[in-house]
């Protein structure tokens, strides 16, 4: 066994560090947008409800495991690019970002029934 003399060569994880404009809503989004995939596909496997977008719908016919593939490949991109385009206007992507979170929980607050 090869024992490292620092300890953050041994360590995974760590404390999430939010200091560039945009990270905090950068995090909030990807919980939000992966409670929102685990919530549906918990739902819809369980039989308490199906998917309404007709885009997603089809993936579980397939597998569920296509549905966690096409969701996360929706979101996670635009997040990526969204921290890059942080970088070079932050004011006005935290404000764009805050507008999506708004956007995004009153859908789901008027969508889910």
């Amino acid at each position: 066994m090869v024992r490292s003399n620092t300890a953050s060569a041994m360590e995974i994880g760590g404390p999430i560090r939010l200091t560039r404009p945009g990270d905090a809503e950068i995090l909030a989004l990807t919980t939000l947008c992966a409670l929102d995939m685990y919530t549906t596909l918990w739902w819809v496997l369980t039989g308490q409800a199906v998917e309404a977008n007709p885009m997603l719908a089809w993936t579980f016919e397939m597998n569920p495991l296509v549905f966690v593939a096409v969701k996360a490949g929706t979101f996670l991109p635009a997040l990526l690019l969204a921290r890059h385009f942080a970088r070079e206007h932050p004011k006005f992507s935290v404000f764009l970002l805050r507008a999506v979170l708004f956007a995004y929980v009153a859908i789901y607050l008027f969508a889910v029934k």
